[in-house]
């Protein structure tokens, strides 16, 4: 598989810098972990004029009330239960005084500002910033190729054609029906789980409280929900006989992910760490990229050069998460 490079004469010595662009799509055919494969010819490019790498975390302010005094164990729980009995009383009589000045004419009037009003104090919000969980990284390149040869002309050409080619659905996308049918079965199964817990649940709960009579019906209650499960081991065994999520046309494929990697020479680059997987969100070229269309002459009498050159801008995002103890090892398992 020979890569199509630009420069057209460049040639990757021991202590040369480049980008190498692959393009993979996961491989569906195994269940049990998530495996890539190659797909098209890989890119190899000079580095970017930009290289920047990001990582961003969401950590959330959160108003934690009493709670924060209780999660954050500052007060031991005797103190967190009288201080929550009182939080309560204490909300239900400045609730009372909010409505009654509402009548009156106040608006936008609350709990603290009763108590700012009279007492010049408010709650302690007891605020602490919290972490939700990682984003996903995004990246921003910009190519410019300028045709200097007739190879230049043709691996441009090329080049142009492979993004646009990999950043588009395809029309003859199918289902794997045997991924679906395990799906299926694995959710049958899960609910049939919850029906038979449900039902032990219901029937416990209304025996204490309304007696057979409530027993009987939380038992019908998991019982209802084991038969829906019922529908999940259906719809697998429909699945794995071709009878539904088949035929031409009714779905689309999704476009591959590019995978890219700062080398120098034949070894990843030993600063400027690679990507994760990533999808590409936007493409655009520029066929202009001096200002003015220039039509170049045909070389070699082929069709394979018409404009002086070509700015590529794209905008892509990772589809994985990156990970302190796994950093970039492995980061697309089947591709070499």
């Amino acid at each position: 598989m020979t890569a199509i490079r630009y420069p057209s004469e460049f040639a990757a010595g021991p202590q040369t810098d480049y980008l190498e662009i692959k393009f993979i799509r996961r491989d569906y055919t195994d269940n049990n972990k998530a495996s890539y494969k190659n797909e098209g010819v890989p890119i190899i490019l000079n580095v970017p004029q930009k290289v920047t790498e990001q990582m961003s975390q969401q950590f959330n302010n959160s108003r934690m009330g009493e709670m924060g005094q209780f999660l954050g164990n500052r007060v031991g729980s005797g103190d967190f239960f009288t201080n929550a009995a009182k939080r309560v009383v204490e909300n239900f009589a400045l609730g009372k005084s909010v409505e009654v000045a509402n009548k009156l004419g106040a608006s936008q009037f609350t709990d603290n500002g009763i108590l700012s009003a009279t007492s010049g104090i408010v709650f302690n919000p007891n605020l602490e910033v919290l972490y939700e969980g990682p984003d996903f990284r995004s990246f921003n390149f910009q190519f410019a190729l300028f045709t200097k040869s007739s190879s230049d002309a043709k691996n441009i050409k090329k080049i142009v054609d492979a993004f646009r080619k990999a950043s588009l659905p395809s029309a003859n996308g199918s289902a794997n029906a045997g991924n679906l049918a395990g799906v299926f079965t694995d959710a049958g199964g899960a609910q049939l789980g919850v029906g038979l817990a449900d039902a032990a649940l219901g029937g416990i709960k209304g025996a204490l409280t309304g007696g057979k009579k409530g027993g009987i019906k939380g038992l019908m209650n998991g019982f209802n929900s084991t038969i829906n499960s019922l529908g999940s081991f259906a719809a697998a065994g429909a699945t794995g006989g071709g009878l539904v999520f088949s035929g031409d046309n009714r779905f689309i494929k999704q476009p591959p992910f590019v995978l890219m990697t700062y080398r120098r020479g034949a070894e990843v680059h030993p600063f400027i760490k690679p990507l994760l997987p990533a999808a590409i969100n936007q493409l655009s070229f520029d066929f202009t990229p001096t200002g003015n269309y220039t039509q170049l002459a045909n070389f070699d009498n082929t069709d394979e050069a018409t404009t002086i050159g070509v700015n590529i801008t794209m905008q892509i995002t990772e589809v994985t998460n990156l990970f302190s103890d796994t950093l970039f090892k492995d980061r697309a398992p089947g591709v070499s």
